[in-house]
């Protein structure tokens, strides 16, 4: 019950923080003109990726809990092609300095698709979730909001004892021909697909580009988060499936 009255409250703070509906926060398709200097329109400095959250971490760090996703001024938005997408976020707060978490997807009308409490990473680093194919997938041509919240263990460092980061995922058909997906590499992939915008899907294989030095730089230039250069994969626990509240 904690947990749900919590969740509704910010709900209700990032609504009067962000002062529009999701309705008006149509996903961006905007990729950085410049290859030299690829930063999107709108990141600036790291903590202003903190304007629909709270505070940028439970502890203190000089990274912000941070969507891998650019940020522009109508904030975290990006497109899809499958209706089961995959969302990336650097973690910055570990067991030592936050409780829990949880993440959650809703319609136009605020309704729930779906939602996973998590309990935090033991190192900082980027963790993934995605939506499981046992629930429905994600209709073509809506607008879907995603929210993850983070319960700090003290309110030293934030004064509502939480922080979070929100934004907008719209599942869209493939505006690019297959003759030029299909032998592409990871990295051309890459490319195509933030181009057209289709970022949930540019960094799926997020994983696969932390890999290689190479491709692991150019993938943050792109994204425009070289800040996070150092970011290791780190593995929050979730429980079970048939655990989930909707």
């Amino acid at each position: 019950m904690k947990l749900t009255l919590a969740i509704a409250s910010v709900l209700l703070l990032i609504g009067s923080v962000s002062g529009v509906t999701v309705a008006q926060n149509e996903p961006t398709s905007q990729r950085p003109a410049s290859k030299q200097n690829p930063i999107p329109p709108g990141r600036g400095n790291p903590s202003d990726t903190d304007r629909a959250g709270t505070r940028s971490a439970c502890g203190k760090t000089s990274l912000p809990l941070t969507p891998v996703l650019p940020s522009t001024d109508k904030g975290f938005s990006g497109y899809t092609l499958t209706g089961y997408p995959t969302f990336w976020f650097y973690m910055p707060d570990t067991t030592q300095t936050a409780n829990s978490g949880r993440f959650s997807i809703e319609d136009e009308q605020g309704q729930s698709v779906w939602n996973v409490d998590f309990q935090m990473p033991n190192q900082p680093g980027f963790v993934k979730f995605a939506l499981p194919p046992t629930e429905a997938p994600l209709d073509k041509n809506r607008l879907y909001r995603w929210h993850i919240v983070v319960f700090c263990n003290s309110q030293e460092t934030s004064p509502s004892g939480m922080v979070f980061q929100t934004g907008v995922v719209r599942r869209i058909d493939n505006p690019v021909p297959e003759t030029q997906i299909n032998g592409a590499t990871e990295e051309e992939k890459l490319s195509l697909y933030a181009d057209r915008g289709i970022w949930y899907d540019a960094t799926a294989n997020l994983a696969e580009f932390r890999r290689s030095p190479a491709s692991w730089s150019q993938f943050l230039r792109v994204m425009g988060l070289e800040q996070l250069t150092n970011g290791a994969i780190a593995t929050p626990t979730i429980p079970e499936p048939g655990k989930q509240r909707r």
